[in-house]
């Protein structure tokens, strides 16, 4: 039989290894910070639903991925536009889609920036009905 150390000095060596872990998921070779992957978000209507994808070459940052949909009140980049709805990116292409049969007004689409991936916001779309 060993000597183990005491249980509180074996969780802070786990959570300073997984720590270590993470840091170097965002270091490339030799230690240089890896840049977030580019992405963009687009938006279109088809008259029942408002739809688009995430184009990105990496699919981490498309699938899974939160895309929310904001109907602008005002001037854009306000902090008064409201969230609409909000849908997950799908397949290898994050591809979204909500519905919006009766909507009317300006909308765009928004993906926060993660630690792998860029922010977007796309095109603000008018929508008619």
């Amino acid at each position: 039989m060993g000597v183990h150390p005491p249980a509180r000095h074996r969780r802070t060596v786990a959570a300073l290894a997984v720590t270590a872990g993470n840091a170097l998921v965002l270091l490339g070779p030799a230690g240089q910070a890896v840049a977030p992957a580019a992405n963009r978000v687009t938006i279109q209507d088809n008259g029942i639903d408002l739809h688009g994808a995430i184009i990105t070459d990496e699919d981490s940052c498309a699938v899974g991925r939160t895309v929310l949909v904001m109907k602008q009140v005002g001037s854009r980049g306000g902090r008064d536009d409201v969230r609409f709805a909000t849908d997950t990116g799908e397949f290898s292409v994050g591809y979204w889609s909500v519905r919006a049969r009766r909507a009317e007004g300006r909308f765009y689409a928004e993906v926060k920036a993660t630690p792998r991936c860029a922010g977007d916001t796309s095109r603000t779309i008018r929508v008619t009905r």
